[in-house]
Protein backbone atom coordinates (compact mmCIF):
# COMPACT_ATOMS: atom_id res chain seq x y z
CA UNK A 1 0.00 0.00 0.00
CA UNK A 2 2.93 2.44 1.02
CA UNK A 3 4.69 1.86 -2.30
CA UNK A 4 1.16 2.69 -4.43
CA UNK A 5 0.68 5.61 -2.20
CA UNK A 6 4.57 6.97 -3.11
CA UNK A 7 4.14 5.86 -6.98
CA UNK A 8 1.21 8.14 -6.96
CA UNK A 9 2.92 10.68 -5.66
CA UNK A 10 5.69 10.48 -7.94
CA UNK A 11 3.10 10.66 -11.15
CA UNK A 12 1.34 13.23 -9.25
CA UNK A 13 4.50 15.55 -9.34
CA UNK A 14 5.69 14.60 -12.84
CA UNK A 15 2.28 15.50 -14.17
CA UNK A 16 2.64 18.73 -12.19
CA UNK A 17 6.12 19.68 -13.31
CA UNK A 18 4.96 18.85 -17.02
CA UNK A 19 1.90 21.35 -16.72
CA UNK A 20 4.12 23.91 -15.33
CA UNK A 21 7.07 23.50 -18.10
CA UNK A 22 4.03 23.55 -20.71
CA UNK A 23 2.77 26.55 -19.47
CA UNK A 24 5.97 27.93 -19.12
CA UNK A 25 6.69 27.39 -22.58
CA UNK A 26 3.60 28.82 -23.33
CA UNK A 27 4.71 31.71 -21.72
CA UNK A 28 8.11 32.02 -23.26
CA UNK A 29 6.76 31.30 -26.78
CA UNK A 30 4.04 34.08 -26.78
CA UNK A 31 6.65 36.61 -25.39
CA UNK A 32 9.02 35.68 -28.16
CA UNK A 33 6.01 35.89 -30.47
CA UNK A 34 5.28 39.42 -29.47
CA UNK A 35 8.50 40.63 -30.15
CA UNK A 36 8.75 39.18 -33.29
CA UNK A 37 5.77 40.87 -34.26
CA UNK A 38 6.63 44.04 -32.53
CA UNK A 39 9.50 44.20 -34.81
CA UNK A 40 7.71 43.11 -38.11
CA UNK A 41 4.87 45.72 -37.02
CA UNK A 42 8.13 48.43 -37.16
CA UNK A 43 9.32 46.96 -40.59
CA UNK A 44 5.83 47.83 -42.38
CA UNK A 45 5.04 50.86 -39.98
CA UNK A 46 2.37 49.87 -37.93
CA UNK A 47 3.60 49.72 -34.71
CA UNK A 48 6.96 49.12 -32.96
CA UNK A 49 8.42 47.20 -30.20
CA UNK A 50 7.56 50.28 -27.69
CA UNK A 51 4.10 49.59 -27.95
CA UNK A 52 5.43 46.63 -25.98
CA UNK A 53 6.62 48.66 -22.77
CA UNK A 54 4.09 49.19 -19.56
CA UNK A 55 4.58 53.46 -18.57
CA UNK A 56 7.06 52.67 -15.89
CA UNK A 57 9.57 50.51 -17.58
CA UNK A 58 13.03 50.34 -16.42
CA UNK A 59 15.27 50.87 -20.09
CA UNK A 60 19.07 50.99 -19.55
CA UNK A 61 21.40 51.62 -22.46
CA UNK A 62 25.01 50.44 -22.18
CA UNK A 63 28.17 52.08 -22.66
CA UNK A 64 29.46 55.19 -22.63
CA UNK A 65 27.40 57.78 -24.43
CA UNK A 66 25.99 61.00 -23.09
CA UNK A 67 22.78 58.59 -23.52
CA UNK A 68 23.87 55.57 -21.63
CA UNK A 69 22.18 55.50 -18.33
CA UNK A 70 18.52 53.62 -16.97
CA UNK A 71 15.61 55.43 -18.05
CA UNK A 72 12.12 55.06 -15.67
CA UNK A 73 9.65 55.16 -17.68
CA UNK A 74 8.47 54.78 -21.34
CA UNK A 75 8.05 58.56 -21.55
CA UNK A 76 11.27 59.83 -20.00
CA UNK A 77 12.85 57.08 -23.38
CA UNK A 78 10.43 58.91 -25.73
CA UNK A 79 11.87 62.47 -24.41
CA UNK A 80 15.13 62.34 -24.27
CA UNK A 81 16.61 58.94 -26.42
CA UNK A 82 13.51 57.76 -29.11
CA UNK A 83 12.21 61.53 -30.19
CA UNK A 84 15.34 63.13 -30.53
CA UNK A 85 17.11 60.52 -32.32
CA UNK A 86 14.40 60.74 -34.65
CA UNK A 87 14.25 64.53 -35.04
CA UNK A 88 18.16 64.03 -36.44
CA UNK A 89 17.38 61.14 -38.76
CA UNK A 90 15.75 62.01 -42.90
CA UNK A 91 15.01 58.21 -42.89
CA UNK A 92 13.73 56.76 -39.93
CA UNK A 93 15.04 53.18 -38.77
CA UNK A 94 13.90 50.32 -40.32
CA UNK A 95 14.80 46.91 -38.37
CA UNK A 96 16.28 44.24 -39.97
CA UNK A 97 16.06 41.30 -37.42
CA UNK A 98 19.02 39.05 -36.89
CA UNK A 99 17.53 36.58 -34.49
CA UNK A 100 15.09 36.44 -31.81
CA UNK A 101 15.69 34.18 -28.62
CA UNK A 102 13.65 33.54 -25.26
CA UNK A 103 13.99 31.86 -22.06
CA UNK A 104 11.50 31.88 -19.07
CA UNK A 105 10.47 35.79 -19.14
CA UNK A 106 13.62 37.16 -21.04
CA UNK A 107 12.89 37.70 -24.93
CA UNK A 108 16.41 38.21 -26.80
CA UNK A 109 16.33 40.39 -30.22
CA UNK A 110 19.26 40.87 -31.93
CA UNK A 111 19.08 43.17 -34.71
CA UNK A 112 20.60 45.87 -36.97
CA UNK A 113 19.03 49.41 -38.02
CA UNK A 114 18.63 50.74 -41.39
CA UNK A 115 18.09 54.58 -41.20
CA UNK A 116 19.82 57.36 -42.90
CA UNK A 117 20.91 60.96 -40.76
CA UNK A 118 19.73 64.08 -41.73
CA UNK A 119 22.98 64.94 -43.32
CA UNK A 120 22.57 61.85 -45.88
CA UNK A 121 25.06 59.29 -43.69
CA UNK A 122 23.45 56.02 -43.34
CA UNK A 123 22.92 55.29 -39.36
CA UNK A 124 23.70 51.38 -39.58
CA UNK A 125 23.96 50.28 -35.99
CA UNK A 126 23.76 46.50 -34.24
CA UNK A 127 21.61 46.32 -31.27
CA UNK A 128 20.89 43.61 -28.80
CA UNK A 129 17.89 44.13 -26.57
CA UNK A 130 17.17 41.94 -23.71
CA UNK A 131 13.55 42.41 -22.89
CA UNK A 132 12.23 41.18 -19.80
CA UNK A 133 8.23 40.58 -19.93
CA UNK A 134 5.93 40.20 -17.40
CA UNK A 135 2.42 39.22 -17.73
CA UNK A 136 2.54 39.98 -21.55
CA UNK A 137 4.47 43.79 -21.33
CA UNK A 138 8.17 44.55 -20.97
CA UNK A 139 9.02 45.58 -17.99
CA UNK A 140 12.86 46.08 -18.22
CA UNK A 141 15.17 46.45 -20.92
CA UNK A 142 18.76 46.42 -21.13
CA UNK A 143 20.01 48.13 -24.44
CA UNK A 144 23.78 47.23 -26.13
CA UNK A 145 24.58 49.26 -29.04
CA UNK A 146 27.47 50.60 -31.15
CA UNK A 147 27.96 53.64 -28.91
CA UNK A 148 29.92 55.51 -31.23
CA UNK A 149 27.34 55.74 -34.19
CA UNK A 150 24.82 56.62 -31.75
CA UNK A 151 26.47 59.40 -30.06
CA UNK A 152 27.56 60.70 -33.84
CA UNK A 153 23.86 60.51 -34.53
CA UNK A 154 23.01 62.22 -31.48
CA UNK A 155 25.24 65.18 -31.93
CA UNK A 156 23.97 66.41 -35.05
CA UNK A 157 21.61 69.55 -35.98
CA UNK A 158 18.08 68.25 -35.26
CA UNK A 159 15.96 68.21 -38.38
CA UNK A 160 13.83 71.99 -39.44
Amino acid sequence: MKRIFLYALLVIATISSNNLNAQNMTTTQKNKELVAKSFENWVHHTGTPFDLLIDEVQWTITGSSEQAKTYTSKQQLLDEVLNPLNDRLSRLITPEVKGVYADGDMVIVLWKSNAETNTGQPYNGDYAWFMQFKDGKVIKVTAFLDNQKFAEAMALPKNK
